[in-house]
């Protein structure tokens, strides 16, 4: 019998003794068949919607100079396969953002420099007018509660324009615009722009958003500050600065916890709303999108960076790819990950980014508990099917019953009428059964 003998050459050597405890090897593949329209420039932004639909937008040209726009391909089996939603427009979407049950959000620009940003109430196959703005400015970041409420920021796109003006009081460079049951209020941002700002809405109140100084170097493609709301957009504080302009992006799990990642790698952690941070590095690459799902955090930055956390409090362990630089990541409820590269190439993991056990999915949501004159609920009612709701006295006397349209959710009811106390909720969809307890003070 012939015995195999095994050579320990330098080079095993060295990858043996540099292997490091905390990274993975996750499998990623490149995802093909989304540049469905006649003659792809590249790939520009994704989502992936509340059904598990993907959303990918491409942009095209054709033969002048005016003859060009978007078109969004759609994917339901994990882009798998891909038709048009929709058709071909002479428009430039810029952003796409799948939030819940069923809506969607897009940012377009026409030939003629006007902004509009577009919801949908169906998942993304038609769209209506949200906000508008003529002349030159843009939308650059925008997040809604409901079809009824949300903020956006919209700043003017040209920056010679807008360092021109900065001398004038009366022409700011950029306005956080406030969407009160469908009432718009526009809100001047004097000393503050937002070509690289972002926007992140933790619930009926608070909210936390990235823009820079209109004193940094316009070029830089980063922000000098984090602010806070509490009145939902009214009024804003600095809670964080960088004076190096590094601050890229953000995700928060709730009022209290989050994180803002850098462009030199460095990532800012908050347990208590903003009041303090503590800091660590990712080996010093840029990075420029993070998200938080199910009580874990992903992110993913330059050369090839994608990094995730279990829980906030855990290590960040390394998945990186390639050597890309990744610009945005997405996740199904199945916690399969998508990313997309700075030149429009997505990719998708092989298998599922975690394996932790996703309770939330069937969880509802209720806040604020206590409650003074209002309470928000959110279930993951699926499209299509209707959601009753009933409030009861401690002693079993029902005093509330409603039923609802999935896309009726996030559900804000009138509290003010009912006598301060402890309640309970129910909430049926189907087979799906909530409960708990709630209660009011005024």
């Amino acid at each position: 019998m012939k015995t195999l003998k095994f050579a320990w050459c330098p080079f095993i050597i060295f990858l043996l003794i540099n292997i490091k405890p905390n990274v993975v090897v996750a499998q990623w593949q490149a995802v093909y068949g989304y540049q469905l329209t006649y003659h792809p420039i590249t790939g520009n932004t994704f989502t992936v919607t509340s059904t598990d639909k993907i959303l990918a937008v491409t942009d095209w040209d054709g033969y002048s100079p005016h003859d060009y726009g978007s078109v969004i391909a759609a994917s339901t089996n994990n882009g798998e396969s891909w038709y048009v939603e929709g058709s071909h427009t002479a428009k430039s979407v810029n952003f796409i953002n799948g939030q819940k049950n069923g809506l969607v959000m897009r940012h377009i620009w026409d030939p003629t420099n006007n902004s509009f940003i577009h919801v949908s109430l169906d998942d993304g196959v038609s769209y209506g007018d949200w906000l508008s703005a003529t002349g030159d400015g843009s939308f650059v970041a925008s997040e809604m509660i409901d079809s009824l409420t949300g903020l956006a920021l919209h700043t003017y796109n040209n920056p010679a324009k807008t360092l021109k003006h900065l001398d004038r009081f009366d022409w700011p460079p950029g306005y956080i615009i406030r969407y009160i049951n469908g009432v718009e209020e526009e809100i001047p941002a004097f000393g503050v722009e937002f070509r690289f700002g972002s926007l992140k809405i933790v619930n009926d109140t608070t909210a936390y958003l990235l823009c820079k100084s209109t004193s940094s170097n316009y070029l830089l493609e980063g922000n000098d500050f984090l602010l806070k709301t509490t009145d939902f957009g009214i009024s804003w504080d600095t809670i964080l600065r960088n004076n190096e302009t590094r601050l890229k992006h953000m995700a928060f799990a709730s009022p209290d916890e989050g994180m803002v990642g850098s462009n030199n790698g460095v990532f800012y952690y908050t347990t208590d709303g903003g009041q303090t941070f503590s800091t660590d590095t990712a080996d010093y690459r840029s990075i420029n999108h993070i998200i938080t799902k199910n009580g874990s955090y992903y992110a993913v930055g330059n050369s090839g960076l994608i990094l995730k956390k279990e829980t906030f409090d855990s290590p960040w362990i390394d998945l990186s790819y390639l050597s890309s630089n990744y610009e945005k990541i997405c996740m199904n409820s199945e916690m399969v990950a998508f990313i997309m590269s700075d030149f429009g190439q997505l990719y998708k993991s092989t298998e599922p980014v975690s394996t932790k056990q996703f309770e939330s999915k069937l969880k509802m949501h209720v806040y604020p508990n206590p409650a003074k004159d209002h309470i928000i609920f959110e279930a993951p009612v699926p499209l299509n099917q209707k959601f009753t709701l009933k409030l009861f006295e401690i002693n079993g006397k029902m005093i509330y019953e409603n039923e609802f349209k999935a896309e009726a959710f996030p559900v804000r009811i009138n509290t003010s009428d009912f006598s301060p106390g402890l309640y309970i909720y129910s909430g049926t969809s189907g087979k799906l059964v909530f409960s708990g307890k709630l209660s009011l003070s005024h």
